[in-house]
């Protein structure tokens, strides 16, 4: 029993000599920072942007009275965002357009009717907007209001899938995401293309 007891003490300090003398790198896992990519998480952003009662005004009163000191700033910035949304419109066109044309393989005609779609679309919420809210500049939608639109959406997706077929449509469906993706990395995100 002792020889065994002796044979295992003498291989432990063998095995701790030769650990020490040789050079062994263990890489611990937690010495790294893990860093888990954030997602986009766009139904986050959205229900960030709904407010329960458009009359509540979360900002605490102001102990002074400030004013803009030049309204002129505001319609030039006014002007940038317009000729900027315009130039993203433009674009959004011209590669749509290829995409139609070289891509899809759409015929004019399915085409044109998208273009008609578009257009009618705008026009159905345009109106019900003003129905809403008149002609103001600004606006919150109410979650409600979100679902109608929502609504409207959905029933021009599903005309635009009986022009297209389902699998152009879902084409089309991953070059507009990407096209929005792209913006919303560039700072753009309330020029988001829609339809």
């Amino acid at each position: 029993m002792n020889k065994l007891l002796f044979g295992l003490l003498g291989a432990s300090v063998a095995l701790n000599f030769y650990l020490v003398k040789v050079d062994v790198v263990v890489k611990d896992d937690l010495d790294e920072e893990y860093h888990e990519p954030t997602p986009i998480d766009q139904i986050s952003v959205a229900q960030a942007g709904i407010r329960k009662d458009a009359s509540e005004n979360n900002c605490p009163p102001c102990d002074k009275n400030f004013k803009c000191s030049d309204s002129k700033d505001i319609v030039k910035n006014e002007q940038v965002s317009e000729e900027t949304f315009q130039k993203i419109r433009k674009q959004f066109e011209m590669d749509s357009q290829r995409l139609f044309e070289y891509t899809l393989n759409l015929s004019s005609e399915q085409i044109d009717i998208y273009y008609q779609l578009k257009e009618e679309r705008s026009k159905e919420i345009t109106e019900y907007l003003n129905n809403k809210y008149g002609q103001a500049s600004t606006v919150t939608l109410s979650t409600d209001e979100m679902l109608e639109m929502g609504r409207i959406d959905k029933q021009y997706d599903n005309m635009l899938i009986e022009v297209f077929g389902e699998t152009s449509f879902n084409d089309y469906k991953k070059f507009k995401d990407s096209f929005n993706k792209k913006l919303i990395e560039d700072g753009k995100m309330e020029y988001t293309i829609q339809f």
